[in-house]
């Protein structure tokens, strides 16, 4: 599910610190 709205802030260009460290912490 997560991966879907990291797609998209991807695409958009502003990966941002806060969906990396959510990614590491779960």
């Amino acid at each position: 599910m997560r991966l879907r709205e990291i797609k998209t802030d991807f695409q958009d260009g502003k990966l941002t610190w806060n969906v990396i460290g959510d990614l590491y912490v779960h």
